[in-house]
């Protein structure tokens, strides 16, 4: 590959492939590749977790380290970390600056993950990229995973692309998730909770310490909760690497006084202050006008999106005991009066935990989400029993969600979640028009 200096920070790249491949590539070939030649979590789960930043330096490396030429802020977190990087992208998109935005998982199409002031990586970059590295895989020391390679491209697409500023939010952990070759402006870790245990730890210190890994030299990192048993690892880790550290919250009764979302928007609000400390300079009525929209102009689906009014028909991507706690929370705000929820999970989450957190006065539609790390909808129909769950099981989430709908009255509320598989296959085969 030959790596032309603009002097700007950036490379030009001249790969040395044969123009023919990328030509009579589609972008579905390219996705196929990407999904079916490569493990994904999203679709596999722990196996597919690669515990080493090797297999991306290296495929950084043969790209010309587009990563080092980007200015970012990273985020990790177990909860809310994808809505402060969408209302950090948001800001600083209406600010008027260039902004790239890395996120997981996607809902619908692999576009959705890497995106430039809202708009999805075009399939031509997605078909440019895979077709300068299909034809260099083998001379890799190992195959790079799904993930590695999703990162790889967005952090190429936006090098070439030169964006302003770059959101990146973490895939699982932080330590030795493969976003963490970046050299951040900004860290922010949202908050930590049970999630991903079988790979992250099995209590909170521990999660916290592979979070707290992308905390880097004498660069500040942002903490967007204080918790008891959290705070001094972050403080530690903080400590030996000599990076200032800040919190948003300093005290429990605090805490109790905003939900989830006002808990994220805090902590963007924050960080946009350090931010400003730092020369990223952005106003500050520009900046709450765009929290009050970040959805809208950061195009961010699945989290609480009301896509029908009668019934009020909510999506959320919950998944775990925290989220769902805080997203049944919220239902306070809403009248109405039969609770419907269409429940689907993977086998790989804690189950138990998230349906002990379920309302037992509400109705449920169980199914399984298509995928292979999916639990059988009759195996999470006993779970919920022993919950005392009133419940019935349905093929798929189509079906579930044309139950729910038959059966709920006009002054009902539809509740959609436990997993983004379930919620993105609602959109898909339901809510077309809402995505």
């Amino acid at each position: 590959m030959y790596l032309t200096d603009r002097g700007d920070g950036f490379c030009d790249y001249y790969p040395i492939i044969n123009p023919v491949n990328i030509k009579s590539l589609t972008y579905q070939d390219a996705i196929d590749f990407l999904f079916n030649q490569l493990p994904m979590y999203q679709r596999v789960g722990k196996k597919a977790y690669n515990p080493s930043l090797d297999g991306v330096l290296e495929l950084l490396s043969f790209l010309g380290n587009p990563h080092k030429a980007l200015k970012c802020i990273h985020v990790a977190g177990t909860n809310g970390k994808g809505s402060v990087c969408h209302m950090l992208s948001a800001v600083y998109q209406k600010a008027g600056q260039k902004t790239g935005l890395y996120s997981s998982p996607h809902l619908i199409d692999f576009s959705e993950r890497i995106k430039i002031n809202a708009t999805p990586i075009p399939p031509e970059k997605v078909i440019a990229f895979v077709g300068i590295l299909k034809p260099q895989l083998e001379h890799f020391s190992k195959p790079p995973s799904f993930f590695e390679m999703s990162v790889a491209m967005a952090f190429w697409y936006f090098n070439e692309e030169k964006t302003d500023i770059a959101i990146i939010e973490t895939g699982l952990g932080g330590r030795l998730d493969s976003t963490n070759v970046i050299s951040p402006i900004l860290s922010i870790i949202t908050n930590i909770g049970f999630d991903h245990t079988d790979v992250l730890g099995n209590t909170l210190a521990k999660i916290a310490y592979e979070k707290a890994g992308i905390i880097k030299a004498n660069t500040p990192v942002l903490v967007g909760k204080t918790q008891k048993k959290t705070t001094p690892v972050f403080k530690k880790v903080a400590q030996q690497k000599k990076a200032p550290l800040h919190f948003v919250l300093t005290s429990q009764n605090k805490e109790t006084l905003v939900d989830y979302n006002e808990e994220n928007k805090n902590t963007a609000k924050q960080a946009i202050a350090i931010l400003q400390d730092l020369g990223e300079p952005v106003s500050r009525q520009a900046s709450l006008a765009a929290l009050e929209h970040y959805k809208t102009i950061s195009h961010f689906k699945g989290r609480w999106d009301v896509v029908c009014k009668k019934p009020i028909t909510i999506l959320e991507c919950a998944h775990n005991p925290n989220g769902l706690t805080k997203a049944l929370a919220r239902l306070s705000g809403y009248s109405f009066d039969t609770l419907h929820i269409v429940y689907g999970v993977v086998k790989d989450k804690d189950v138990h935990s998230c349906l002990a957190c379920l309302p037992k006065q509400a109705k449920y539609y169980l199914t399984k989400p298509n995928v292979i790390r999916g639990l059988d909808a009759e195996i999470l129909l006993e779970k919920a029993e022993a919950y005392q769950l009133k419940s019935k099981v349905f093929k798929n989430v189509k079906q579930a969600i044309l139950a729910a709908q038959k059966s709920a009255e006009q002054t009902d509320l539809i509740l959609i979640t436990g997993s983004i598989f379930v919620v993105g296959e609602a959109y898909e085969s339901v809510f077309n028009s809402h995505f």
